[in-house]
Formats: structure tokens, sequence, C-alpha cells
């Protein structure tokens, strides 16, 4: 009698189970096909269009902007080989430089272009910008396709990316915890040897269900936690070097650096208290660093940009003194609205000008 009593109940848990996942697995199909719908590429359903079918879903946009097939940058198209009076620049961003948000005709890569042509200068704009691109991911991407495209000047408008990944670096864990754990053999969180992801662990981190918490939940989790208020030395240190490895990186294939301080819409030193959209934005992308930490380190880490521009001998354009702080130029805190896109193309472009000015002069 106990042991069909067992069995009757271990058969009512399993059932539960089982229609438990069926559940969640209808909600995660419901999100996917969501997401797909919205133009989103999903595990499940694959990529819904290339970027450039959804480019041309935009106002503004048409045939003559990639990314395509043979051109893998989202703004004008121009062909090969490069024209001897040609004038390339390449612009190496994450999502403020690629902007999905917004037609190709109207982002600052693409205004950069045409208000140089306005100057009387043959520009032709490489928009090499990639939403969740960090600094040496810009330059493995510069290397792979310089010899195609040969650009004369390489121009660096990053900061946020990489603030994410430095703190996640230097102040997530110190490292004699990892090596702790890592000594247990197998770490709980993701029930693989020696700390790796499981597969259901990263299968689970390419759902909609995992991007909704990530954006929800995680935000509140961050901010309930104690942060840090300073990025730390040793970031610092290692986000100099990550800069200096570019500019030679870049020096080496025949181009020339131009660096950018990054702009946001608050001041980093303004008083308290934060804006809420401000203090959300930093607490979804950043589990590490407090609003003020996130703060500091942005006008920290744009001191270093200076520092690296000074000491190369580089042209240095302070889009921070042109952009930060006002509001009208934003989307949100990092990303830019029209006008915004229009105030650092004038920026980037007004500075490129003089540079390629002299440049002519020194030839003549």
């Amino acid at each position: 009698m106990s042991t069909t009593s067992g069995r009757a109940t271990f058969l009512r848990a399993l059932g539960l189970i089982l229609w438990i996942g069926v559940f969640l697995s209808a909600i995660e199909i419901g999100l996917e096909y969501r997401a797909y719908l919205r133009g989103w590429d999903t595990p499940l359903f694959g990529a819904v269009r290339s970027e450039h079918e959804h480019a041309k879903l935009l106002p503004g946009a048409s045939p003559e902007f990639g990314p395509t097939a043979d051109f893998p940058f989202r703004g004008p198209v121009i062909k090969e080989p490069k024209p001897a009076d040609a004038f390339r620049i390449w612009i190496a961003s994450a999502s403020h430089g690629e902007d999905r948000y917004l037609p190709p005709d109207t982002i600052f890569p693409t205004l950069i272009g045409d208000k140089l042509k306005l100057q009387g200068l043959s520009a032709q704009v490489l928009n090499a910008s990639r939403a969740g691109t960090g600094i040496n991911g810009n330059l493995a991407f510069l290397r792979s396709e310089f010899a195609r495209w040969q650009p004369d000047v390489v121009v660096l408008y990053q900061l946020s990316m990489d603030i994410a990944s430095l703190s996640r670096r230097f102040l997530a864990r110190t490292e004699s915890e990892v090596v702790n754990r890592n000594k247990e053999g197998t770490d709980r969180a993701s029930g693989a040897p020696g700390g790796e992801p499981s597969w259901a662990a990263r299968l689970f981190k390419q759902s909609t269900v995992y991007a909704l918490l990530n954006a929800n939940v995680t935000t509140r989790l961050s901010a309930a936690q104690l942060l840090n208020d300073d990025i730390g030395l040793a970031a610092k240190e290692d986000f100099r070097r990550t800069l200096l490895e570019f500019v030679d990186g870049v020096r080496a294939l025949g181009a020339e650096p131009v660096l950018c301080t990054f702009s946001i819409s608050i001041s980093p030193r303004s008083p308290p208290p934060i804006p809420r959209d401000v203090a959300l934005f930093v607490y979804r992308w950043n589990e590490h660093l407090s609003v003020r930490g996130w703060l500091t380190a942005v006008e920290q880490l744009n001191g270093v940009i200076g520092d690296v521009a000074e000491d190369e001998h580089i042209l240095l354009v302070d889009a921070a003194a042109a952009l930060t702080g006002r509001e009208d130029l934003f989307r949100d805190p990092v990303h830019f609205s029209l006008e915004g896109h229009s105030v650092l193309a004038d920026t980037i472009a007004s500075a490129l000008s003089q540079r390629v000015n002299l440049g002519s002069n020194r030839r003549q």
C-alpha cells in the first residue's frame, strides 16, 4: 500500500513538473516569436532578416546604404578599389555609431561624410560601429578589413562597453576567491567544472526570457547591492594599455588614429539626486559600480583618453566638452537623439577638416 501511495505521489509531482515545463516553454515560445516579429534574431526562429533588410524598413533608408553582402558597414555604400583622391574615414564605435533605432542617413558617421563634402573634401566614411563591441573588438575588425578598404584615418568613439568590461574584471571578485572556488571542483552557479558555464546556462542566456529578466530584475538587484564608487587604479591602467594597443595597431596598419572623449547626458559632477533614467541605465548594464562610481569612471577614463592623445601626439576630439550634460542631445544616458548625432558629427568633422587641410599643406 505504501509503495502504491509513494508511486502515486511521485507521478503527481512529475506531472506538476511537466506542466510547469510546458507553461514556461509556451511563454518562451511566445516571447521568442514576439522578438522575431520585431526584427530580432532568436535561437528558436533564427535570423528574421539581414540588417540591410531591416534598415530598409526605416524612414530615409535606401538600397544605397549598407550593410550588404559585399559592404559590411552601416552607411553609404562605397565601391572598391579606393579612388586615388579619396580620403577614407573608419569609425570605430559600438551601438552609439551603429544606432539601429535611427535611419542610416541620420547617424553621426554618415553625417561626418556629408559635412566634410560640404567643405569640399572627398571624404568616404566606413561606419564599422557594431553594438556590443569594445575597443579590442574594434581593432580586430579593422585588422580583418583594412587591406580591402584602406582607411586613412580611424576615429575611435568608445567607453561605455569598456567600463562594463573593466568593472566586471576588476571589481567582481578577487583572484583568491576565484582560485578557492575552482579548487572545490564544480562551480555551483554554472554546474560545470572550472567555472565554465554549462550548455544549459549558455542556452538560457540566449533566450528572450533571459534578456527580459536581465533588463528588469537584474537592474533592481544591482541597485540593492553594496556597489563601488571607484573603478580603481588597476582598471584605469588596463584601459590605458588597451588604448595604446589600439593606437599602435592602427599605426602599424598605416592609418592615423583619432581619439574622442566620451559624452553622456549628465555631467559627471552633477549633484544628487541623479535622474532615475540614468540610475536604471547604469544598474542594467553594470553590476559592480554605483551610479556615482560610473559617472566618476566616465570622467576619469576620459582623462586617460586625453592623456594618451597628448602623449602619442594624435588628434583628440573633445566630444564630452561639446555634448555632455545636454539632455536634449541624448535619448538615454549614452545614445544620441537626432540632434545629438548632428552635433557630434559637426564636432568630429570640424576637427578632421583641420587635420586634413594641415596634411595637404605639409604634402605641398
